[in-house]
């Protein structure tokens, strides 16, 4: 990578890093998560990578929700129980949720087949600016608003500076 790739992938996980902790820049069972999850994602981002020669884009979409729809349910307490809940209310928004989930997916495959994996990673990872604008514009959450925008404002600059690259 260029040096300059590496300052805006630096820029754009300072700016996720303010617009998505808590109150105090301290590290709390949200942020380890959030930074476990980050890690799993470049793992994945690199092996679908490596697997782009080998299978369409299609085939690797489906290898990737294999394993969320199929054992993701058998980690669950009372799994049937849980299941039967979770298709009783809100289909609409949920089949709406799964429809763009498959198509951010496929969409991501196509990036990562046309693209350096640093740069997709960086630029998917930086979705979570859409998550927190979501968060203070539809779902009202005002708390720390100054600094979640100002954390987006951030990342958006990295993202910026990426995409000169």
């Amino acid at each position: 990578l260029h040096m300059f790739t590496y300052i805006g992938i630096g820029v754009l996980f300072l700016g996720l890093i303010i617009a998505t902790s808590p109150k105090h820049l301290t590290m709390d069972k949200g942020q380890i998560f959030a930074h476990i999850a980050s890690f799993i994602i470049a793992i994945n981002i690199v092996q679908t990578k490596m697997n782009t020669p080998f299978a369409s884009n299609s085939v690797l979409v489906l290898f990737m929700a294999l394993p969320a729809t199929i054992f993701f349910p058998l980690l669950l307490k009372k799994p049937v129980k849980r299941m039967k809940k979770f298709f009783r209310k809100n289909m609409r928004a949920k089949i709406l949720s799964a429809v763009a989930n498959v198509g951010s997916i496929y969409l991501f495959t196509v990036a990562v087949r046309v693209g350096p994996a640093s740069i997709v990673t960086a630029l998917y990872q930086s979705a979570m600016v859409l998550a927190v604008l979501a968060g203070i514009f539809i779902l009202g959450e005002k708390q720390d608003i100054k600094r979640k925008l100002l954390g987006s404002a951030i990342t958006l600059v990295g993202v910026i500076i990426l995409s000169f690259v």
